[in-house]
């Protein structure tokens, strides 16, 4: 169980992990392309883009952090439970002994 939610979690942080650095091309090259533009209408559109795009990388990067909490979170739980589950007991032998002489 453990396995299968941290290969699926992981999976997930993968994709939004991709799809922050794909936000993060796009919008460089939004602003590449605001700076070249010839007309103020042109201008004004791709400020627009360039803003969308902004807020859009921030939501994903939000999601991205929240999600690495999300998955710490679960995965404590589930170790707990095995823990719970698994009753483990501990056995304490001895292994020396210790011999306290007088040096007198």
């Amino acid at each position: 169980e453990i396995v299968a939610r941290t290969t699926e979690y992981r999976r997930r942080i993968v994709a939004l992990e991709q799809e922050i650095d794909r936000l993060k091309l796009d919008l460089s090259c939004r602003e590449k392309r605001l700076d070249n533009a010839a007309s103020s209408l042109e201008r004004l559109q791709l400020k627009k883009k360039a803003n969308t795009s902004r807020r859009e990388l921030k939501e994903k990067r939000d999601k991205l952090f929240l999600g690495k909490i999300r998955l710490e979170q679960e995965l404590e739980e589930c170790v707990q439970r095995v823990r719970d589950d698994a009753r483990l007991t501990a056995t304490v032998t001895r292994q020396f002994t210790v011999q306290v002489r007088n040096a007198t």
